[in-house]
């Protein structure tokens, strides 16, 4: 198993404790007090708001669910930089991309994957100079009978543009696997930037 998929597997443990936990605890709670309202238990009205905030977020955790199991790699910067960089591609067909590096002669683009300071891991940063090599030979090396090469081809130009800028600016990246989309308190929370 390739280290893009094993971080993906850690990543869904890491959720599946932290946030899915709160969303099941708040769930079992909404329905309790439902039932118990509806059986005539609860003497206390609960307001219809209460009730309907409830069922959005009950209904929001749900349909994220579904983003979990498609994850994505994104390049993350030390500092802001106009340079965003994500794929799906990329994700999927990492031993396709490294055995095509290794072949060539560089090291593998998995690399360059680091723990999530999410998470509070430790991030591992990189010299862009480092990727701009290594996406270069690689969209040099990808075979064009690949069932996906040209895909695979547009991220990797994407990637490498979003390394020369940060290359340009003097800034350090590091490839990360991420689930669903990004939201504030995240951003928040992170030292880095997409």
């Amino acid at each position: 198993m390739n280290r893009f998929k094993k971080r993906h597997i850690e990543l869904l443990g890491l959720i599946f404790r932290h946030r899915l936990i709160f969303d099941i605890v708040f769930w079992l709670v909404t329905f309790l007090l439902a039932y118990l309202f509806f059986k005539g238990y609860l003497f206390v009205e609960l307001p219809a708001w209460a009730f309907s905030i409830s069922l959005v977020h009950s209904f929001g955790s749900l349909m994220s669910l579904p983003t979990l199991f498609r994850p994505k790699v994104m390049v993350y910067f030390t500092k802001r930089l106009n340079a965003f960089a994500e794929s799906k591609s990329l994700f999927k067909h990492i031993e396709f991309i490294d055995d095509v590096a290794i072949k060539s002669g560089t090291k593998p683009l998995s690399r360059f994957l680091s723990k999530d300071d999410l998470w509070d891991e430790e991030v591992i940063w990189h010299h862009p100079s480092e990727g701009i090599n290594l996406i270069e030979n690689l969209i040099l090396s990808l075979p064009d009978d690949h069932e996906s090469s040209q895909v695979i081809k547009s991220d990797l130009i994407i990637f490498l543009d979003a390394l020369k800028k940060a290359s340009d600016a003097g800034l350090q990246f590091c490839i990360l696997v991420i689930l669903g989309d990004e939201n504030v308190t995240e951003a928040r929370i992170r030292k880095g930037y997409f």
